[in-house]
């Protein structure tokens, strides 16, 4: 029976302000109507002076990732040794991987003379909430060199420290079934609807089998996914292309038309690659490939119309990526390559991006977590000078969507909403989240929007979310959500 959902404030994404009305959910699909025909049989819900938006796109996260934290123990609340300690203790498994520390929220730097003496015997890695930097215990290492695995990304096994592509190479020791990658996903999107989030584009191609994660997005119909597939080698690019990884893979809940690679690191690690070195270090971060390099993936993906997402954190990996997308970009972009986080970017280089027709993904929630880590790292002058350009990028005219890179901070919207309050104002944000992430995916004429003809997706609030405070906002949570036509009340009933 077709839903008519009455009384509603309903949010005009492109007026930015609310429409008093009646909406009728037909199927899965929205459909605007001034008034009800009494000749029709409805399921009315009435929501007299109650707030419906469209729900939320995180234009950059791990859904598989979300998934596995959710399942398992996370350490981003621990804050001292013997917490630590006993976390790794009560694990039962072959191969403890716990991630989520935070060495200034822990006091100290939990490296491998510190987990040897935790467990010794059985094989421990410990991941850093950024996920680009890992510590393990001399019982990984052992197996790590077994195996042909050696230091790279300025990975030291004399301290168990595993940076980049070596931190990689540990973790793919552990594979996921199909079974356990549908269990994280479902687990991941239960989670994610009842914030208001509806689709994600999501980057899960690490310890899976690729036709397995493919599958699982194909046929899963929990959330609207936008897979992106990061491939190792420009080989496997090509072998993926080959053998139809991306051919039609496109329905009502996934798409599958996105690669995406890395070029550095993170703040956290200070593996993101910088012009200048980090304060008082040698240290410049870490560069996965030459913009030659980078150019041939550019290039591979504008002959198979695929879109390509770099990830991008520091001001000589930005260089790298504008001059491998000078060498091989279609003229203003129409895949509409992406580069994600961009931390650093001085004027000359957003001039560049602009010019291109660059889109960004990008997570101000970053600028609240990691402001005085990052600050002790790069400077007061480059802070302020060139680090998290979100307004100047706003204020070029270059796309841009927001995003939280869950499980690395917390998929909450609303958290990520009040950190980009120090950049836009609050509609502003919320159309970055909602329209321009649907653009992002060239899904912008069916999600992003209540508009006739769009999936039904939305949330629905008792209370103006754009007139709350910022205490509000991170306590807040949707009455109801509605995905695909269904409407699932999180507190009470209508």
């Amino acid at each position: 029976m077709k839903k008519l959902l009455t009384g509603l404030n309903i949010y005009n994404s492109d007026s930015q302000r609310f429409d008093v009305g009646n909406i009728l959910i037909d199927g899965n699909k929205y459909k605007t109507i001034n008034h009800e025909n009494p000749k029709i049989s409805y399921d009315v819900h009435n929501y007299r002076n109650h707030y419906l938006y469209p729900s939320f796109i995180d234009s950059h996260a791990h859904l598989l990732g979300i998934g596995i934290e959710l399942s398992n123990f996370s350490l981003k609340d621990v804050d001292n040794k013997n917490t630590l300690r006993m976390a790794i203790l009560t694990q039962n498994t072959s191969f403890i991987i716990l991630r989520g520390w935070d060495e200034a929220k822990l006091g100290f730097f939990p490296d491998k003379q510190f987990i040897d003496s935790v467990i010794p015997q059985t094989k421990c890695l410990l991941i850093r909430k950024c996920g680009h930097i890992g510590t393990c215990n001399s019982a990984l290492i052992k197996e790590l060199t077994q195996r042909g695995i050696h230091e790279m990304d300025d990975s030291d096994y004399n301290r168990g420290i595993l940076k980049e592509r070596t931190l990689e190479q540990a973790m793919h020791l552990v594979h996921y079934q199909k079974v356990d990658i549908s269990s994280y996903l479902s687990k991941a999107a239960c989670e994610l609807r009842k914030t208001g989030i509806t689709a994600m584009h999501t980057d899960d191609y690490h310890s899976n089998n690729i036709e397995d994660l493919v599958n699982v997005m194909m046929n899963q119909k929990e959330l609207r996914v936008f897979e992106k597939i990061n491939p190792k080698s420009v080989e496997e690019l090509k072998y993926f292309i080959r053998s139809d990884v991306f051919k039609e893979k496109t329905n009502d809940f996934a798409s599958i038309r996105s690669v995406k690679v890395f070029l550095d690191g993170s703040f956290g690690a200070k593996s993101a690659f910088i012009r200048q070195p980090y304060e008082h270090t040698n240290i410049k971060g870490v560069l996965y490939m030459k913009a030659e390099k980078f150019a041939k993936y550019v290039k591979i993906c504008e002959e198979s119309e695929l879109q390509l997402l770099v990830h991008v954190i520091g001001d000589a990996a930005l260089d790298v990526a504008l001059e491998g997308f000078q060498q091989s970009i279609s003229s203003y972009n129409p895949l509409r390559h992406r580069i994600i986080h961009l931390q650093m970017a001085s004027e000359q280089q957003l001039k560049k991006i602009k010019e291109m027709n660059l889109y960004l993904s990008i997570q101000p929630v970053f600028y609240t977590s990691d402001y005085d880590m990052a600050l002790k790292i790069i400077g007061k002058s480059r802070m302020e000078e060139i680090a998290y350009p979100f307004k100047r990028a706003l204020d070029m005219g270059i796309e841009l969507s927001l995003s939280t890179d869950s499980p690395v901070e917390d998929y909450n919207p609303f958290k990520n909403m009040i950190s980009a309050l120090n950049f836009f104002d609050i509609k502003t944000a919320f159309e970055k989240y909602t329209a321009a992430s649907a653009k992002a995916a060239f899904w912008e004429d069916r999600v992003g929007k209540i508009e006739n003809g769009f999936f039904a997706d939305g949330f629905l609030s008792e209370k103006n979310i754009f007139e709350m405070n910022d205490l509000e906002l991170s306590q807040f949570k949707p009455k109801a959500v509605i995905f695909n036509g269904e409407i699932n009340n999180n507190h009470i009933s209508d």
